[in-house]
């Protein structure tokens, strides 16, 4: 893919943009086109013919491996397989591996401020690329995606995957054209909590293609040694000693199963002391470098994902899509993907003994690790296909590039309404 040489990320400033004047600039044979409603209801909105394609440009947050990752290559894929054109404004790194094989234009953006002439190559090779739509992975304001909506006069809407401050837009700052909730928690918080217009809300599921069937052969070998892995970026707040103390009680009593800890972080030197200090250094394999992000889970029978982290449910399903049992605590998009006991297991967090014991579960019963991973297979290819994102994201941006109101989305699963005691 060609790229420009690596140019310095700046921090969005300067007045509040305006919130409808770029979509007023759209030309002819864009996203102004006609439409054709006589098949579908009427929505009260413009919907565009199911022929339509877009030109997008992407902007990511540092894609190193974790859930905001994977959620950025499923997007690209599904809209470059849908026959999108796509640019990709991100840092250097795997994330290019994992994309490998698709054609993209992309920008290369290092950590650092974003300088006069370095703001000015981006703008030049974006407006270059001309895109239609522009969608933000995150609204992380180290990003310049809002400038560069302004900067050439196209909508822009952004993803948003959890429901903590750091991870919401700020309360009434309708700083996008539109907000796409990755789940029905998220979107309630977004009206309910950060006061953004309904008409500005809409929710797209999370997707995820399916990999590979749990193979039976070898899931039941008793000879095969069980491989256990716990998954994420090492930051602040995840339950790293919670896992390792579930697994110094499972190697007490059975020595056989092999543990790993495989991710990158702020965390990383002290996560090797925790296990240091418990004497475990023989027993869980630290992982902090991958080149293949779509490859992470292959190596595991059992996989571990601390629902805290950034867009975990991501990480849940890419579990799932290969066909492997999941462990995760309890929070967030879980409830609306796990359902507990049947396709995953769910735990409290910070739970050291309840981890432990479901854990040894499923390495002591491989039929019920094969019934589970059969089950989270099955469930990402019915439920989570990135087919059905692209053309749910199709809506959404015929909706903001035609100044209308985003999609009515976002019903409660049936899955979270029985949690809720819906």
């Amino acid at each position: 893919m060609p790229s420009e040489p690596a140019r310095q990320i700046g921090r969005e400033g300067g007045a509040r943009r305006r919130d409808t004047a770029r979509m007023n600039e759209r030309g002819p044979g864009r996203a102004t086109d006609k439409v054709d409603t006589r098949s579908r209801p009427d929505t009260g909105r413009v919907e565009l013919l199911p022929q339509r394609n877009w030109r997008v440009c992407v902007i990511a947050p540092p894609l190193e491996f974790g859930g905001l990752a994977l959620y950025t290559s499923t997007l690209v894929r599904a809209l470059i397989e849908q026959g999108d054109e796509v640019m990709l404004v991100a840092r250097n790194g795997p994330m290019r591996q994992t994309l490998s094989g698709l054609e993209f234009a992309s920008y290369e953006l290092p950590a650092g401020k974003l300088g006069f002439f370095g703001w000015r190559k981006l703008r030049d090779a974006v407006t270059q690329f001309g895109p239609e739509i522009l969608h933000a992975i995150s609204p992380d304001r180290s990003l310049p995606s809002v400038r560069l909506a302004d900067a050439v006069g196209k909508p822009m809407c952004v993803s948003v995957h959890g429901v903590k401050p750091a991870e919401l837009p700020r309360v009434e700052d309708a700083d996008f054209d539109g907000y796409v909730a990755a789940d029905a928690a998220v979107r309630e918080k977004l009206i309910n909590d950060c006061r953004l217009p309904r008409k500005l809300v809409t929710q797209i599921n999370l997707a995820m293609a399916p990999v590979r069937q749990p193979a039976e052969e070898h899931v039941l070998d008793a000879r095969a040694t069980p491989a256990v892995g716990m998954l994420g970026p090492l930051e602040e707040g995840l339950g790293f000693g919670a896992f390792m103390d579930a697994v110094s009680a499972i190697s007490a009593r059975n020595p056989e199963p092999i543990f790993t800890i495989l991710g990158d972080g702020p965390r990383r030197a002290e996560v090797r002391r925790m296990a240091e200090d418990r004497n475990l250094l023989k027993r869980i394999v630290l992982v902090d470098r991958l080149y293949d992000y779509t490859l992470a889970w292959r190596p595991f029978d059992i996989v571990f994902v601390d629902t805290r982290q950034p867009a975990s449910g991501m990480m849940v399903l890419g579990a799932m899509a290969f066909g492997l049992p999941i462990v995760a605590t309890e929070g967030g998009a879980v409830f609306d993907i796990v359902e507990d006991g049947v396709d995953g297991l769910l735990v409290q967090r910070d739970d050291a003994d309840h981890l432990e014991q479901r854990l040894l579960m499923l390495i002591e019963n491989h039929h019920e690790r094969l019934r589970m991973g059969r089950a989270a297979f099955a469930e990402v290819e019915n439920k989570y296909s990135p087919q059905r994102m692209a053309h749910a994201l199709h809506d959404t941006y015929a909706a903001m590039a035609a100044n209308e109101p985003l999609p009515r989305q976002g019903e409660v699963s049936a899955k979270r309404a029985t949690k809720l005691g819906a």
